[in-house]
């Protein structure tokens, strides 16, 4: 997987080609609330565990998350793995929330 607009979040990958989303908050009390919808299908994601999913069938392949915290302060550090054309093979965005539920979308392009 490569990425195309680190900012618009865009990348390109192979049909097929497993992306791994881990998703991690501080502070540590912070109770992280994050859901997410890939193919059609929306799920809530459990804390500590990754996102995975294959790209395509569909192009581009979206991955929409929905980051929410209690209280509403939390920083989220969002890590995308394999990119080979980033350090360490990771793409790393943080977002912090201020009040509003931030939603993000991923576009994956074959």
């Amino acid at each position: 997987m490569n990425e195309l607009d680190h900012d618009d979040l865009r990348y390109s990958g192979q049909q097929g080609e497993t992306a791994s989303i881990s998703i991690s908050l501080e502070p540590i009390n912070t109770v992280q609330l994050v859901s997410y919808t890939v193919h059609s299908q929306q799920r809530s994601l459990t804390p500590g565990r990754p996102i995975q999913f294959q790209l395509g069938p569909e192009n581009p392949t979206v991955l929409q998350l929905n980051l929410d915290s209690v209280p509403p302060n939390g920083k989220f550090t969002v890590v995308l793995r394999t990119v080979d054309n980033e350090a360490n093979h990771e793409c790393v965005h943080v977002w912090q929330r201020h009040g509003l539920v931030i939603t993000k979308d991923f576009r994956f392009f074959l």
